[in-house]
């Protein structure tokens, strides 16, 4: 039998972004115009995952920003489509992590929709946050760890006990794959285009122009 492949990209699986999606899929925000994503973190180089080696030193591009900012991209992709194009800005504040570890970006879709990516590992604070807000001609989503909002004629809010429930739910989509044949959203392909997403990201910050992107 064909051997299967998943990639472990949890913010496929989330339930807090099904449900947002299928409220995108039903019409209940209508056509999606604009993408705004925030995500603040203070990452402390002494304990859990800050205190790797290859965390401080990475071998890999893009060090925070490429390791958890293809989280986000996914997700922007998920929402948004396609990326056509994308401008950014980068650079390395953390005295001992000697990688980006602060970007800004502003995005073009596929789809005509813009959108607009910031991320921090710099900040003093110890909680992770990320916000999402998908803008849409007939309502809005707001995104946050663990609650959902929807407004517009179709609005409703629902909080989420395990907001990252996705860790679980990836594993479930494994099994179905493997015993049942079911299709799954983290193929290779497509968590490899969320990293060329972060790639380009890098590429407009490291030579100041905006860059087209590869189409999935």
């Amino acid at each position: 039998s064909e051997a299967i492949l998943m990639v472990g990209e949890n913010y496929y699986y989330r339930d807090d972004f099904r449900e947002a999606m299928n409220s995108i899929r039903s019409g209940h925000i209508g056509e999606i115009f604009l993408i705004q994503f925030n995500a603040t973190s203070g990452v402390d180089h002494t304990r859990s995952y800050g205190a790797t080696v290859w965390r401080q030193t990475p071998a890999h591009r893009g060090g925070f920003v490429s390791d958890a900012g293809v989280h986000h991209a996914a997700a922007l992709r998920l929402f948004g489509g396609e990326v056509a194009q994308v401008q950014a800005f980068a650079r390395n504040v953390h005295p001992v992590i000697r990688a980006e570890d602060n970007l800004v970006a502003s995005l073009h879709f596929a789809s005509g929709a813009l959108g607009s990516y910031t991320a921090t590992y710099t900040a003093v604070e110890s909680e992770h946050l990320s916000h999402m807000r998908i803008f849409g001609t007939a309502g809005t989503i707001d995104l946050g760890y663990g609650e959902l909002q929807v407004s517009g004629q179709h609005a409703f809010s629902k909080k989420y006990p395990d907001f990252d429930s996705g860790m679980r739910n990836q594993w479930l989509a494994f099994y179905d794959a493997v015993r049942h044949g079911a299709s799954f959203p983290s193929t290779p392909r497509a968590c490899l285009v969320d990293q060329e997403l972060i790639w380009a990201m890098l590429d407009s910050a490291e030579s100041g122009a905006i860059i087209n992107c590869r189409r999935n």
